[in-house]
């Protein structure tokens, strides 16, 4: 009930104090601010699991460079077929809509 108090309040004042085209700009910023904070975040997440993996294989053992991509391919499979429950074709686009 006060999501949409709220909101009742927030659509009211964008009517009296901005136009359709700054508040798309406006919400255009918002969004590209989140998403270079998510890709920021997504590149750090990738380097810190690339130098863990690295450390993991080198007390470990070479071979681990060998079981890291099959698990990693297992864990695809999985979520293809039991999570997903579809048929995901070739190339990004399909990738993607998936």
């Amino acid at each position: 009930m006060k999501w949409r108090r709220f909101h009742k309040k927030f659509l009211n004042w964008r009517e009296h104090h901005i136009n359709d085209q700054q508040f798309i700009m406006i919400l255009a910023a918002v969004i590209g601010l989140m998403v270079g904070i998510a890709a920021v975040i997504i590149k750090n997440l990738v380097h810190f699991l690339s130098s863990l993996l690295e450390n993991i294989a080198s007390n470990v053992g070479l071979f681990m460079y060998i079981i890291f991509p099959i698990i990693g391919i297992s864990l695809v499979y999985i979520f293809i077929n039991y999570i997903l429950k579809q048929r995901v074709g070739h190339g990004i686009p399909s990738v993607l809509y998936a």
